[in-house]
């Protein structure tokens, strides 16, 4: 039988599109593989990160091995899943990535780089999947974020849960979010789902010490949002979530969603400021189930030893607050000199709210030793009278007739 032209002219039309298509597919499919530390350290991307010059490696620093993933074009992004174990070994990213952490096991025991470092310009996602758990014991944070970068924390799938642990090196944060000495270009991190699990080094030589999630040593924090997940945070000299010992606040803290458990062990307030003079910084909580523990001198929200509250806005949640040896729960840590232990501003018009101060620090207000009359508290609290849990008023209806 003859074909006609017309008929010949579709059918190889359509043959060409179906053509197209699976190789179009097998493209989409095709997944580049490389393998660091003995084999078992296993970066993946659709992306051929070696012949667009993504990927580098060099050689031992510090007897640690550096590899490093950049993607150097503004208006582009690369997508990389790391997996499996390693020891030594050190992972910098840098520009727009998003980063699939996959059952990934990493520990650091030498030099002083972070086990995973977020770098110049980095602009990114970290997606958990499975159990992931990054340590550093040497004098640098598991998780370390340059200032100026801008990360995200979430579940790789929503519906699976998944787990990050980062513990840092010796006075160093488990995450290291923090900023300039002059208090400019902050590192910011969301944490939108996820078990995040965040736990400073233990103390260097003098009482030196970071945050869990926030600044290391003389380092305040930067801008930290959670806005859902379990996020729990411990500090060791610095506070659970803000600033390092010796810093001067705790950063830009903004809380409005998730669980979330902070302890300092000493010195530190649970959110805010690190021991020795360090400010609350600003915390803002909207929502979500927050416990806030100083272990000593410090308040569970608020000022580090010695520190003033900060401003401290609470609008909703649920919210335990207990400072430690001379803190309020909310507010000024213990008193020592100058404005230590004051009150800056506390503004709570909503939430529930549990605030325990201790041996002389208020409830909500100056830390043991803080000067009463400096300062701004707005309160507004009642009793429910079904629940009798103590429950600020909502904000007025300034649209009400």
């Amino acid at each position: 039988m003859k074909m006609g032209k017309p008929l010949f002219v579709l059918l190889c039309t359509v043959l060409l599109a179906v053509l197209v298509a699976l190789a179009s597919a097998q493209a989409e499919e095709e997944e580049y593989e490389y393998k660091f530390c003995g084999d078992t350290l296993i970066i993946k991307s659709k992306t051929n990160l070696l012949d667009n010059g993504y990927l580098s490696w060099g050689g031992m620093i510090g007897g640690l091995q550096r590899v490093q993933v950049s993607n150097p074009f503004p208006d582009d992004r690369i997508y990389v899943t790391v997996s499996g174990t390693a020891t030594n070994h050190c992972l910098f990213f840098e520009g727009n990535i998003d980063i699939t952490l996959d059952n990934l096991s990493m520990e650091v025991n030498g030099g002083q780089m972070p086990s995973i470092y977020l770098r110049n310009n980095f602009n990114g996602t970290l997606l958990l999947r499975g159990s992931n758990r990054i340590v550093n014991n040497n004098e640098a944070p598991a998780l370390g974020m340059w200032h100026g970068s801008h990360a995200s924390i979430k579940n790789l799938v929503e519906s699976e849960p998944a787990s990050l642990l980062a513990k840092g090196g010796p006075f160093q944060a488990g995450i290291n979010v923090g900023r300039e000495s002059d208090g400019s270009n902050p590192a910011i991190l969301n944490i939108k789902s996820g078990t995040v699990t965040a736990i400073a080094g233990p103390r260097g030589e003098g009482g030196t010490g970071g945050a869990g999630i926030g600044g290391a040593d003389q380092e305040s924090g930067g801008v930290i949002n959670i806005h859902g997940g379990v996020v729990t945070a411990i500090g060791v000299k610095g506070a659970g979530i803000g600033g390092g010992n010796r810093s001067a606040n705790g950063g830009e803290i903004t809380i409005t969603g998730g669980t979330v458990i902070a302890y300092s062990d000493i010195e530190g307030a649970g959110i805010g400021g690190g021991d020795d003079d360090s400010d609350g910084g600003q915390i803002t909580i909207t929502g979500g189930f927050v416990t806030a523990i100083s272990g000593r001198l410090a308040a569970g929200i608020g000022g580090g030893n010695n520190g003033t509250s900060g401003k401290i806005t609470i609008t909703g949640g649920t919210v335990i607050a207990a400072g430690g040896g001379g803190g309020a729960g909310i507010g000024g840590g213990h008193h020592d000199n100058n404005d230590g232990g004051n009150v800056d501003e506390i503004l709570i018009t909503g939430g529930v709210i549990f605030a325990s101060g201790t041996d002389g620090g208020q409830d909500i207000g100056i830390g043991s030793g803080g000067n009463p009359d400096k300062g701004q508290i707005s309160l507004s609290v009642q009793v429910d009278p079904v629940t009798g849990f103590p429950v600020a008023d909502p904000p007025p209806d300034l649209f009400a007739p």
